[in-house]
């Protein structure tokens, strides 16, 4: 017998949180701060799929595996561009630079990729689910 699909405040909840988090970062104006906010929620969203993975079983599983895959893609795109960030922001404090805002590369000002992801890692956790359901035995047909 299948199970249903548990719907819970906590989970609307989250859901929100994190689709609110994406699209306040996604819309924002270009700069370094947003730059790293969005490094941050992907290393959040990341950490999240993981435990997610860890601590379920069957179809929820393999939704969060497959979730976790495009995520740790998004997750290395994030932390180089965290690295540059970072660099400009120690060379300005430092003395080294006269200003950041206009010195800093126009490809790591908004990181205009991550959301992308952040949007293909469930479309991917459906499809890992859907693999499981169709490639997996049924609990009764296992001995």
């Amino acid at each position: 017998m299948a199970g249903r699909f548990q719907f819970s405040i906590r989970f609307l909840l989250a859901a929100t949180v994190a689709v609110a988090a994406a699209f306040g970062v996604a819309r924002a104006e270009p700069s370094w701060q947003i730059s790293l906010a969005m490094d941050a929620l992907t290393a959040l969203f990341l950490t999240a799929a993981i435990i997610g993975a860890i601590q379920t079983s069957g179809e929820a599983r393999a939704f969060w595996i497959g979730t976790v895959v495009v995520l740790l893609s998004a997750f290395y795109g994030a932390s180089e561009n965290a690295c540059v960030v970072l660099s400009y922001l120690v060379a300005y404090w430092d003395g080294v630079l006269p200003g950041v805002g206009g010195l800093m590369p126009s490809d790591v000002r908004g990181g205009g990729f991550l959301w992308v992801l952040w949007c293909a890692a469930p479309v991917n956790g459906l499809f890992a689910a859907f693999l499981h359901w169709l490639f997996a035995p049924p609990k009764d047909a296992t001995s």
